[in-house]
């Protein structure tokens, strides 16, 4: 059985009044050094869990992308996020990959990037 991880994104257009998640609307030059720490957490996480005792699943079949929305990143950013997730777990064959979406805006994205 696969590991599933949950990247937040916690960037939005607006704050939905329904919303509990650790989010809001934040100036774009914020998501650079948002994407940048997310990247140093993920380059972390097998020494951290180590440190805890922790044994990380040995491979990796469904990413979620969600706690804002992670669409409102420009798509330099998004291709880091996707790098440096294969660069830090062993993703499985046929990983499922969701991704909050805010209507209107598509990324122009190659999908070769796994």
């Amino acid at each position: 059985m696969g590991a599933g991880i949950y990247v937040s994104i916690p960037f939005c257009k607006a704050k939905c009044s329904f919303c509990n998640f650790a989010s809001g609307v934040f100036a774009a030059e914020r998501m650079d050094g948002y994407v940048g720490r997310l990247l140093d957490e993920m380059r972390g996480a097998r020494a951290y869990a180590k440190g805890l005792r922790v044994t990380v699943p040995g491979g990796v079949d469904s990413i979620y992308f969600g706690g804002g929305t992670p669409s409102l990143l420009e798509p330099e950013m998004v291709v880091r996020v996707f790098a440096g997730v294969r660069g830090s777990l062993r993703l499985r064959w046929g990983v499922r990959l969701r991704w909050s979406v805010l209507r209107g805006r598509c990324l122009r994205l190659r999908w070769t990037l796994f």
